[in-house]
């Protein structure tokens, strides 16, 4: 039985002794199959199935813990946490940045993972300008929107009442 007061008691230094492990590997290059030697002739040789003994170039990820991509639950409010968030020791690990950087990288997208990584830098703007200029620029942001609907409304209209009119017609 597992029970949290295993939290209270120091580790066993014995069973940490094998230095740093892995516990993620990138694998790449030409695979071969787990089928090779056991599909029969007839059926490896069969064009319709179309069976290879090697793999094209390709490259995968094996991972060791499934829990990196698994979110922890707030029980007292019944929603999920950020994925990597411990809220017990409320850390935020990297699980989200390491999955997102080996699906680019296995989607061969590495663009994407330079500009991830990029740094903004947000520019402030100029509180004297900003305290002059407040009530135009609320009224150019609430009134030119309506105005422009206002005015194709009215267009569209006009078109429409020449292009459908009734001309001609009498009672």
């Amino acid at each position: 039985m597992i029970d949290l007061d295993i939290l209270r008691k120091e580790p066993d230094q014995r069973l940490y002794d094998k230095g740093p492990q892995p516990e993620a590997v990138l694998l790449e290059g030409t695979f071969t199959s787990a089928y090779m030697f056991r599909i029969p002739p007839e059926l490896a040789e069969n064009p319709e199935l179309g069976f290879r003994d090697k793999s094209k170039p390709t490259r995968m990820v094996v991972i060791s813990d499934g829990d990196i991509i698994a979110n922890q639950f707030h029980f007292k409010e019944g929603y999920p946490l950020p994925l990597g968030f411990d809220q017990y020791t409320q850390q935020t690990f990297g699980n989200k940045e390491l999955l997102l950087n080996v699906v680019n990288y296995l989607t061969d997208d590495s663009g994407l993972i330079s500009v991830r990584s990029r740094e903004l830098k947000l520019r402030l703007l100029d509180t004297s300008r900003i305290a002059n200029e407040r009530l135009m620029w609320q009224l150019l942001n609430t009134l030119v929107p309506v105005l422009l609907i206002l005015m194709f409304g009215v267009v569209k209209f006009r078109v429409r009442t020449r292009k459908y009119g009734r001309t001609g017609h009498s009672k």
